[in-house]
């Protein structure tokens, strides 16, 4: 909601505080991935979405086809 409002720099802090609690969930690195994009951090939302899907394609509690899919469609 943030983000929608252009409070770019309260959402990025907010999913960064989110990010330290729990660096591995996908959503919210997806979020983090968004939110630099939208401000303009285009290398920055790379590096972000690199690391999403690296961490869905080695994510062994996923099924292989939801993995691959999912990296996809980043």
């Amino acid at each position: 909601l943030l983000a929608r409002q252009g409070q770019l720099d309260k959402a990025n802090e907010m999913i960064d505080k989110l990010l330290q609690e729990d660096g591995t969930n996908p959503l919210n690195m997806e979020l983090k991935g968004r939110i630099l994009h939208e401000a303009g951090k285009l290398d920055e939302a790379a590096t972000t979405y690199e690391k999403l899907m690296k961490s869905v394609l080695e994510n062994r509690r996923l099924p292989k086809d939801i993995r691959e899919e999912f990296a996809d469609d980043i």
